[in-house]
């Protein structure tokens, strides 16, 4: 029986599309292999909470609340905010458009663009968010901020 490192566990099932995966072999000794995978369906988890209870939160989010704010956004637009990063994680996942982050003991993490338009302005918003990768096409949405650029 061989024993697996934690990195190697907690990355087993997981599915990233062919154009955008971690380097393999993942560390020395590595004795993992890839399996393709056929008519996956890419699912993302993105908990109202991340916008409701964190962004919006007065005191809780490092400032976030200020920034959303000053894009337009308020806490009745969680709802809203939740289905969009949804969709648009969803679609850019399955073709490979995030960036690889870090890969420990706890998963791969990846970055996504998310795009949304500025309310009441001209413009629009790229926001780089933070997802964790599960098995069987499962992302879930870490953070719902960790930059931005704006779009014209």
């Amino acid at each position: 029986m061989r024993k697996h490192c934690s990195i190697c566990l907690n990355i087993n099932g997981c599915c990233f599309p062919e154009n955008n995966m971690p380097k393999y072999l993942l560390h020395p000794h590595c004795h993992c292999f890839i399996v393709p995978v056929y008519d996956l369906t890419v699912r993302a988890e993105c908990y109202i909470a991340k916008f409701s209870d964190y962004i919006f939160h007065p005191t809780r989010n490092r400032g976030k609340k200020a920034l959303y704010e000053g894009w337009g956004y308020d806490i009745i637009d969680s709802k809203w905010l939740q289905s969009e990063f949804i969709s648009q994680a969803t679609q850019k996942y399955a073709v490979g458009d995030f960036e690889l982050g870090l890969i420990n003991e706890y998963g791969q993490r990846i970055s996504i663009r998310i795009i949304i338009p500025r309310k009441y302005r001209i413009g629009a918003l790229s926001i780089i968010t933070g997802w964790m990768v599960y098995p069987d096409g499962l992302i879930k949405l870490v953070t719902p901020y960790a930059g931005h650029d704006f779009i014209m």
